[in-house]
């Protein structure tokens, strides 16, 4: 990966490291806070404590969780990220590489990267969901599965889309905030901090990965996030520019959204779309190699060598 210049270096990695973390939870803590109340008063709930005294309570009243889930990512990834940028580069859009031109043949390759890749994500899917725990792990295993149920029950409110009003919606908190967010933090942030501290770009790459994956608290589907969080990286690792990365996980997500309207639309159940029950090897492996072949295809189209000389 291309050295970027914007980026300061008058934090060492670790301190930086901190810096984002602590930048994340305090302003997660307090758009989580702050947007129960205005969902509480947007949505006419009769009190706070209605609304938050369980998950089950919330799940009554998906018009306010979907307004919080938008409200409180913003707080947790884009915030975050652009308060980082300033304290560590004056202008935001160069710290993001937002200020680069854009290849429209890489841009295609991005996309259809990612899209192409849902059988990779299919794969280690499946291979997430074989791996039970055993029963030594007592209480710490329930409550993995509790709150992976908890979270797989909050996705089906989101995919609920009834109407194109709600897909619209829906193209906003789950297409557009994550898209940017996201990408803004860990590859734009994470992958760049991990970048100077190991000096290997491959490692920076499946470090911030990881921790893409386990901040969605979902173990169950730990690899599927893993890989996905992979190939956005390596996107940004062999590009340089953030753009591509933004872009694939857009399209990624608005190509769930939109299937499940129609599909929704249709009379389907919103649970049966995290099923794996169709998993068939065939669609799998020749989606996953064209996935690879066109992850490949982006490297070689960049023509940007690897820094660390792998």
């Amino acid at each position: 990966m291309r050295e970027l210049s914007h980026e300061s270096q008058q934090f060492r990695p670790l301190v930086a490291l901190i810096l984002i973390l602590s930048l994340i939870f305090l302003f997660s803590a307090i758009f989580s806070l702050a947007g129960a109340y205005l969902a509480v008063w947007i949505f006419g709930i009769e009190s706070i404590q209605t609304f938050t005294a369980s998950f089950e309570n919330q799940l009554q009243y998906p018009e306010a969780m979907i307004f919080l889930q938008g409200f409180t990512a913003f707080g947790t990834f884009i915030l975050p990220a652009i308060v980082y940028a300033r304290i560590t580069q004056s202008r935001v859009l160069p710290f993001f590489t937002l200020d680069r031109p854009v290849s429209k043949l890489l841009l295609f390759l991005a996309v259809a990267t990612l899209i192409s890749g849902q059988g990779l994500v299919t794969f280690s899917a499946w291979l997430n969901q074989q791996i039970a725990f055993p029963d030594w792990t007592g209480s710490l295993g329930r409550s993995l599965n509790e709150m992976n149920e908890k979270v797989d029950r909050g996705y089906r409110i989101f995919l609920d889309i009834h109407s194109f009003g709600r897909l619209m919606v829906m193209l906003l908190v789950a297409g557009i905030l994550p898209a940017f967010g996201e990408e803004f933090l860990f590859r734009g942030i994470v992958q760049r901090i991990f970048q100077r501290w190991t000096r290997h770009g491959h490692l920076a790459v499946w470090l911030a990965a990881i921790i893409f994956s386990l901040i969605h608290m979902q173990f169950l589907n730990f690899l599927p996030r893993l890989v996905l969080g992979a190939m956005l990286g390596y996107l940004f690792l062999w590009s340089g520019n953030l753009w591509y990365s933004i872009a694939a996980h857009f399209f990624n997500n608005a190509a769930l959204l939109v299937y499940a309207y129609f599909y929704v639309m249709q009379g389907g159940d919103p649970a049966e779309l995290q099923s794996n029950a169709d998993f068939q090897w065939l669609p799998v492996i020749f989606s996953s190699l064209l996935s690879l072949f066109l992850l490949y295809l982006f490297k070689r189209k960049a023509q940007i060598p690897d820094t660390d000389g792998t």
